[in-house]
């Protein structure tokens, strides 16, 4: 396909590109009518793919999240690359496979949980650090204490707290 001065990106179900992607030689199933709009780009952008990688919860591997496709100045490629998700931060940007794929790593938050035990006489560290989205473990008092005991998350005793909770806060 020629269009002066453009160069084609991928075939589109609506006009302006908003609708459902096809690359060009795709093998699609069509079962109704369908209309497949042309969607081109300037000789000046480039095309390339963008992979998010999100933190493992259980260790601090990377897995692949999502990816997309973008059109832009090669100068686009790094600044416009990130996006927001919820209980993730920033951590890296890098170029690969020559520049047309841009990999982009995200760090869970991590969450400060602080236990008070209310008593004096029990000397554990009352704190754990976890990432968004994980759970807490119930902290361990020595088996020579001879009462039973309950975790709370408010400060009158009245709820319980459930170890199966997501924590998404400090």
């Amino acid at each position: 396909f020629e269009k002066p001065g453009y160069k084609f990106y991928k075939w589109n179900t609506a006009k302006d590109g908003s609708g459902v992607d096809y690359s060009d030689c795709a093998n699609i199933q069509i079962d109704s009518d369908i209309t497949l709009y042309a969607i081109w780009v300037t000789e000046e952008e480039v095309i390339y793919k963008i992979e998010h990688y999100k933190q493992n919860l259980k260790d601090d591997n990377y897995t692949l999240f999502e990816n997309e496709y973008k059109t832009g100045m090669e100068s686009d490629k790094l600044t416009q690359s990130a996006k927001e998700y919820i209980g993730y931060n920033l951590s890296n940007v890098v170029l690969s496979n020559e520049g047309t794929v841009v990999k982009v790593y995200y760090d869970c938050i991590l969450c400060t949980v602080t236990f008070e035990f209310n008593d004096e006489t029990i000397n554990l560290d009352n704190t754990q650090v976890v990432k968004y989205g994980a759970t807490l473990q119930k902290p361990e008092i020595s088996s020579e204490d001879k009462y039973l005991y309950n975790w709370y998350s408010d400060e009158d005793f009245t709820t319980v707290f459930d170890f199966a909770t997501i924590v998404t806060e400090d």
